[in-house]
């Protein structure tokens, strides 16, 4: 078992008081928006002082098991949005692959802002809510999104500004939902920034006040990022309200971003994001809309595997990765296979395995071999652990 160092990313958007607070540190006033516990080359975790990552490829199968492979497949955070993240899609693996290669063959460096594609992997996510948690994701009815528009209460616009507006609700009006949501997302993505930008202040004026919630979300947004297209893209969307338990499930080619809330964040092990707006980091709309599954969708929220015990909720829902929650008590112990990252949210546990033991306390990880079987965990707290997908978590 390894004791874990982990790194804080400091996005502009996130909170100046969830992570500090789950790692028992004073806030410093900058954002801290990630915790990184993985293995993940661009913020590995550090076990003794060596990151995880070399440490795993030295012995990938003592660390992941003879089956494996040789890298850790998924990557475990916690999330801390204060602010609203990028309007934002991941590919599928095929894609992925394809567009490294076609990258890493034009010489595109690594580390290059415009650099789209990291590594070969897809990064299907997964968000368990630590408290209430908003998001907006997938694409709801386009006839939905037409209602809100048509019905807003817009000033005269510039003939510019109106033939976006005016192209937008023909397109939400067309008979094939899929077809209609993907003209009306290009549209605005695409529409030139002198007349977005004036049509992105008229809707959010009209919409304030009104308890709609995407009209709510638009105010938000248009607060956030002036002028951005983005804004607009949101009528489009499913607006999710997580409550504290709940999850969401964001496969491949589903549009969303976070707008506020904690909670623990499992995916893929891969930085593959298309942005399309929202952000001040780099945005390919022609890539994001070639990526994006324009289906109508519900809300993606996820339910927890069969479990034997209410206290015990898995995740699962694609062979990467889990994510187990479990409550601890006095009478209460978590036997469970490897490899895995175990994160303590709240109270102490203890950690048993054939390697000895390792004690936790709130905010503390750590990863545990595949060479150690079984693991047991007792203590009083709860803890969030992240292993490879099986139907037993």
């Amino acid at each position: 078992m390894l004791r874990l160092t982990n790194t804080v990313q400091p996005y502009a958007w996130g909170s100046t008081t969830a992570i500090p607070r789950l790692l028992g540190r004073d806030p410093d006033g900058r954002p801290q928006a990630e915790l990184w516990i993985g293995a993940h080359p661009g913020a590995p975790s550090l076990a003794d002082g060596v990151p995880l990552d070399e440490r795993i490829a030295q012995a990938p199968a003592q660390f992941l098991g003879p089956d494996g492979g040789e890298r850790l497949g998924f990557l475990l955070k916690v999330l801390a949005a204060g602010a609203p993240l990028s309007l934002q899609a991941h590919p599928d693996s095929a894609t992925a692959a394809r567009r490294y290669a076609e990258e890493e063959a034009q010489g595109v460096p690594a580390d290059a802002p415009h650099r789209l594609y990291k590594d070969t992997s897809h990064k299907p996510e997964l968000l368990f809510a630590l408290e209430p948690f908003a998001a907006m994701a997938g694409f709801r009815s386009p006839a939905a999104a037409h209602a809100l528009l048509a019905g807003l209460d817009l000033p005269a616009l510039p003939p510019d500004v109106r033939e976006v507006f005016d192209g937008v609700l023909a397109a939400l009006a067309g008979p094939d939902p899929s077809a209609a949501l993907k003209e009306a997302t290009r549209l605005l993505l695409t529409a030139p920034a002198d007349a977005v930008a004036p049509l992105v202040e008229a809707v959010a004026n009209a919409c304030a006040g009104s308890d709609d919630p995407s009209a709510e979300c638009v105010v938000e947004l248009a607060g956030h990022y002036p002028g951005d297209a983005g804004v607009l893209v949101s009528v489009l969307l499913n607006q999710v309200r997580l409550a504290p338990g709940e999850v969401l499930y964001l496969p491949a080619g589903n549009v969303h971003a976070y707008l506020s809330g904690t909670g623990v964040e499992l995916m893929a092990s891969s930085d593959n994001v298309l942005r399309g707006g929202l952000t001040p980091k780099h945005v390919d709309v022609p890539e994001l809309l070639d990526v994006l599954d324009f289906r109508e969708l519900p809300p993606p929220l996820l339910a927890p595997l069969d479990s034997s015990s209410p206290d015990e909720l898995v995740f699962s829902p694609l062979p990467d990765f889990a994510l187990t929650v479990a409550t601890l008590g006095p009478e209460r112990r978590w036997e469970r296979a490897v490899p895995r990252a175990v994160l303590v949210l709240e109270g102490t546990v203890t950690l048993s395995s054939t390697a000895g033991t390792l004690e936790l306390g709130q905010g503390e990880s750590a990863f545990v071999t595949a060479a150690e079987h079984p693991l047991t965990v007792s203590g009083s707290g709860r803890l969030a652990s992240a292993s490879p997908g099986t139907p037993a978590g």
